[in-house]
């Protein structure tokens, strides 16, 4: 299986995952705060001493999001689609896409962290909750 984005050493463990359907995310072993996206170095305190765990349900809200009405030339998804900025439970901020309708998509939505094959390669993405209470505000 491929993925549309280049796997170099320091997102490699987060593919990897991906393959086996799981969400990978790093964790400083200095301070103990969460992040995602990969990165040589925590983004709380600087240290590189960095450990990748698994997430254990990949939920997260939905903190921002944006509708799109009109696509790219060549582009992977037809609108219209959403792109959301999702706060993960366990820390760390992910960008996606949703699986859901877009106009059903609002902030505060309780999803969790899916990967889907699209044009040949693994991409994560966003898929509501229906029976999750949303967050009235997020924080």
């Amino acid at each position: 299986m491929t993925t549309p984005a280049i796997r170099d050493a320091l997102s490699r463990p987060f593919w990897d995952a991906a393959e086996r359907g799981e969400f990978a995310y790093q964790r400083c072993r200095h301070c103990g705060k969460a992040q995602f996206f990969p990165r040589a170095a925590c983004t709380h305190c600087q240290s590189r001493d960095l450990d990748w765990q698994v997430s254990t349900e990949a939920r997260g809200s939905v903190y921002a999001l944006t509708h799109v009405a009109v696509g790219l030339p060549g582009f992977a998804i037809d609108p219209p689609y959403a792109v959301v900025l999702v706060d993960l439970d366990e820390g760390g901020r992910i960008m996606t896409n949703v699986e859901d309708n877009p106009s059903d998509i609002a902030i505060g939505d309780i999803g969790r962290i899916t990967f889907t094959l699209r044009d040949g390669g693994l991409l994560p993405i966003f898929r509501r909750d229906p029976l999750a209470t949303p967050l009235t505000s997020p924080e």
